[in-house]
């Protein structure tokens, strides 16, 4: 029992060391996904990335480079920095919100009556800047003022976990 287990802890550390060394000496593609990235933006003239259109990208830039990676090689997975995960998660706010996607949103520096200034200026800048997106989102709507008010306190209380 005592030799079986050390046999596969042995089998098991030279996979890890072959995989760690094949992995770290494949990196023979053309363009890295940032650099793809960038240009599909620019190419199809999007400014606010979702998670949809990221899907989309990365589709095509694995179909644009399918020519560089063989069956045996393994793809490392892409991280996302920290503001590209909150530009995705701000986008996936908006969605389930149903606001257009530059809406403002509540930004959380710790102190409650500062960030609630904050977002009242920013909401009327846009709005002020967006009649035509504002009357077709509280057109559509059949609630009374107080149910939008306290939707909005709802909002307000879900974006600060």
């Amino acid at each position: 029992m005592k030799a079986m287990k050390r046999t596969v802890l042995v089998g098991i550390s030279m996979f890890a060391l072959v995989a760690g060394v094949s992995a770290q000496t494949v990196n023979n593609s053309p363009t890295t996904l940032q650099t793809f990235q960038a240009d599909w933006q620019q190419t199809n003239g999007v400014t606010t990335m979702t998670p949809a259109l990221y899907e989309e990208m990365k589709t095509a830039w694995m179909n644009s480079n399918v020519n560089t990676f063989s069956a045996n090689e393994r793809v490392v997975p892409v991280e996302l920095t920290a503001a590209e995960k909150q530009v995705i998660l701000d986008a996936e706010k908006r969605q389930a919100m149903g606001v257009p996607s530059d809406y403002p949103l509540l930004q959380d520096t710790g102190n409650p009556s500062l960030d609630a200034d904050n977002y009242h200026q920013a909401k009327v800048a846009w709005i002020q800047n967006n009649p035509a997106a504002y009357s077709q989102m509280i057109s559509t709507s059949t609630l009374t003022e107080s149910q939008r008010n306290e939707i909005r306190q709802q909002e307000i209380n879900n974006q600060n976990p």
